[in-house]
């Protein structure tokens, strides 16, 4: 009896050990757990917030740049604007530099003019150079007197020419010397110019 009674006694206490370990509650591993987990999102957290305020940062300095960017482009533009209307003014001083250049040239004026009688098939004579006269602004005139052998319409040509030359020419004057048959016999009067340096 004594020994049931110890045997009863026995398995009471481990039901009641067993009663009392199941009633502790929560273990110490699920406590480890659940603050490991705890600090891991809290980590994840702090890194994904840290991470949205520096993409902040990036696409707010992204925006700056671009902003930068077009601004050069158009400072670029600009500029290339600039080049174009500076070639365009070099162009148009080049030019001016012909029309009126800064030496008076003679050989320049004899081969311009007997290059287009010569192209309008006339024939060259003579070119004889006058005085020249002082103009305003540094400008020197050069009358000049051709005498050229050609049709009626081909010295209506060479003084058409003469017009569209590099150099400013002005025809003066025309006088026809001799006729015969088709042919005439012409001086022309021409003014040169030239800028003293």
């Amino acid at each position: 009896m004594k020994r049931s009674k110890i045997k009863k006694l026995n398995s009471k206490t481990s039901v009641m050990a067993k009663i009392k370990s199941d009633n502790r509650g929560i273990s110490t591993s699920d406590i480890i757990v659940t603050v490991v987990a705890v600090i891991v999102i809290i980590v994840s957290t702090i890194f994904l917030v840290s991470n949205i305020i520096t993409l902040r940062g990036i696409n707010s300095e992204i925006d700056e740049i671009k902003i930068t960017i077009a601004e050069k482009q158009d400072a670029l533009n600009k500029l290339i604007e600039l080049g174009k209307s500076e070639d365009i003014l070099r162009e148009d001083y080049d030019r001016s530099m012909l029309y009126i250049p800064e030496e008076r040239d003679e050989v320049g004026i004899t081969s311009d003019i007997t290059s287009i009688i010569i192209d309008s098939d006339g024939l060259f004579r003579s070119l004889t150079f006058n005085k020249e006269l002082i103009l305003e602004n540094g400008i020197t005139d050069i009358p000049f007197s051709v005498r050229v052998d050609c049709t009626y319409d081909n010295l209506n040509l060479i003084i058409d020419e003469i017009g569209k030359a590099e150099r400013l020419y002005i025809v003066d004057s025309v006088i026809i010397i001799d006729t015969n048959s088709e042919e005439l016999s012409a001086d022309i009067s021409i003014h040169a110019y030239y800028r003293k340096k």
